[in-house]
């Protein structure tokens, strides 16, 4: 990701510099705001959809060109930030979601194998590796820890 913002930032100083030198630099500036309140930069005006705009002065010298063309790269910048930001947390809530459906999957079965018998028919594994049999109280407490778990991963 660090790579093609170093490479996008790259690419926008060089073709700025190509522009200055070549004297085009100094055209028109405008910087609009859209409907959704995002800020825009552009040599060209906007065709419609913006609620401000604002033509910004033809600079008188090559250090305000410089300034307003990091100002651009900066904008630029901040916005593919924000495209990768968003991005990464739509993946990562994709995985969570993920992560529910397969939890409340898991907790229907065993909530079915729970159900599907008398509580003596269920085996337990304790934590020194030995097995019993379910009494009638672990039954009722192990439906109602299932049943709490698929109100939280199912959306229940």
């Amino acid at each position: 990701m660090k790579y093609h913002h170093a490479v996008r930032q790259l690419t926008l100083t060089a073709v700025s510099l190509c522009l200055w030198l070549c004297g085009s630099a100094t055209a028109q500036i405008y910087k609009w705001t859209d409907a959704d309140g995002a800020v825009h930069y552009s040599q060209t005006p906007p065709s419609q959809g913006y609620s401000e705009m604002q033509v910004a002065p033809r600079s008188s010298s090559a250090e305000e060109d410089g300034r307003q063309v990091q100002e651009l790269i900066n904008h630029q910048n901040d916005a593919a930030d924000r495209e990768a930001a968003d991005k990464d947390k739509a993946i990562q809530e994709a995985d969570q979601l993920a992560q529910r459906a397969a939890l409340c999957v898991k907790a229907r079965e065993q909530l079915a194998q729970l159900e599907s018998g008398p509580p003596q028919r269920h085996l337990l594994s304790d934590p020194d590796g030995s097995v019993h049999r379910l009494s009638e109280q672990e039954h009722l407490e192990m439906v109602e820890r299932v049943k709490k778990a698929i109100a939280d991963n199912c959306g229940e």
